[in-house]
């Protein structure tokens, strides 16, 4: 007796297209962040503008997860390269509120980049990854909140105004991302699952 061994689905067209437009997204986002961490630390060498040595840092290992990103992508390893990508750019957000909490004592509203790297999770691995990025940003967003509150010398009064007004519109703003990057993930795999269903459909005719 032989026994029967069932071969994974191939990935229909519709699918393949679908990771070869993410990959092609995921190749813009890591140029653009070559591009722009390029800029940056060529801008903060300049002596009329300078820079701050956690800056450089922050920057400089942004540029090379993006430069590995890139080279995953091409590899053909969309999610490890996405998932590179986007934690190496919310650690940098990260970092650079941090700097501004401890150099100039302002926690400013780069804070609010934490939102689009939920929205780029979901075009770049799909919807059921935006409320895990949330959730990360959420602590990140938390964890700056808390530091703000050990290191600022200001009142209470003044930590509400300043700090948790603009940490909790952003955690929201992250969830409210992942909201909308699961609805529209959702209905074009939707769209996408009819439309692969009507094709076999179709071939079943055909072949009929």
């Amino acid at each position: 007796m032989t026994e029967e061994t069932s071969l994974p689905p191939e990935p229909t067209l519709e699918a393949q297209e679908e990771l070869e437009r993410r990959s092609r997204l995921l190749q813009v986002m890591t140029i653009s962040g070559i591009v722009v961490c390029t800029a940056f630390l060529l801008l903060m060498m300049l002596p009329f503008i300078g820079g701050w040595w956690p800056n450089y840092l922050i920057f400089s290992v942004l540029l090379c997860c993006c430069a590995v990103s890139a080279f995953l992508n091409q590899k053909g390893h969309l999610r490890p390269a996405g998932y590179l990508f986007l934690f190496a750019l919310s650690l940098s957000i990260l970092g650079v509120v941090l700097g501004g909490i401890f150099k100039s004592q302002l926690v400013g509203f780069v804070i609010y980049y934490f939102p689009l790297t939920v929205l780029a999770a979901g075009m770049i691995l799909g919807s059921r990854a935006t409320f895990g990025f949330a959730t990360v940003n959420a602590v990140l967003i938390a964890i700056l909140a808390l530091v703000a509150y050990v290191v600022l010398p200001i009142d209470t009064d003044t930590y509400v105004a300043e700090v948790l007004a603009v940490a909790i519109p952003a955690l929201i703003l992250c969830y409210l991302m992942a909201l909308v990057a699961w609805l529209y993930g959702n209905s074009l795999e939707g769209a996408l699952l009819r439309v692969t269903e009507q094709s076999q459909q179709l071939q079943k005719a055909n072949l009929e």
